[in-house]
C-alpha cells in the first residue's frame, strides 16, 4: 500500500469503509511517516474541535411549535381547494357515465335508409367522379342562377 496522506482525515474522522480503515491501521504498524502524519492530523483536528463554540441546546417546545405554525401557514390557502378534486372528479365521472349511457341509447346499428343511399352513391361515383363542376360550388351556383333568368 502506498502512504494513506489523503486518507488519513478521513480515517481520523471514522469517515472510510472498515475494510480501508484495516488496510490504513496496517500500514500504519509499519511506517513511522504516516504515524507522525496522522498525529499531525490528530493534533490539528482537536484543536479545531476546541476552538468551535458549543452549540446551544435547542428548546424542543419553541421549536416544535414554529414549525406547527409555518406548516399550517402553507396550507391555509390550499385549505378551500380540498373539495375542489373530489367535487371535478366526481363530476366527470357523472359525466362520463351519462355519455355512455347515452351513447348506448343512441347505437342501434346501421340505419336502412343509410345503407341504402351508400349503395346509390358507390353505384353513381364514376359519374359523380367525372363532374370536375362539383369543385367549384359558386361556379354552379352562377351557373344554376344564370339558367333560371334564362342568360345560360
Amino acid at each position: 500500500m502506498t502512504h494513506p496522506t489523503t486518507e488519513l482525515i478521513a480515517y481520523l474522522t471514522e469517515n472510510l469503509p472498515p475494510e480501508e480503515s484495516a488496510q490504513i491501521e496496517a500500514h500504519l504498524a509499519t511506517c513511522a511517516d504516516c504515524r507522525r502524519e496522522r498525529d499531525g492530523f490528530a493534533a490539528v483536528l482537536a484543536d479545531l474541535r476546541r476552538s468551535l463554540p458549543k452549540a446551544p441546546e435547542p428548546h424542543w417546545g419553541r421549536w416544535r411549535a414554529e414549525l406547527q405554525t409555518r406548516l399550517e401557514a402553507r396550507r391555509a390557502p390550499w385549505r378551500w381547494l380540498r373539495p375542489v378534486p373530489m367535487a371535478v372528479s366526481g363530476a366527470l365521472a357523472a359525466a362520463g357515465l351519462l355519455a355512455v349511457v347515452w351513447l348506448g341509447t343512441e347505437w342501434r346499428g346501421p340505419r336502412p335508409e343509410l345503407t341504402a343511399m351508400e349503395e346509390v352513391l358507390v353505384r353513381e361515383y364514376q359519374v359523380l367522379e367525372r363532374l370536375d363542376l362539383l369543385e367549384d360550388l359558386d361556379l354552379i351556383h352562377d351557373l344554376d342562377r344564370l339558367a333560371a333568368r334564362g342568360e345560360g
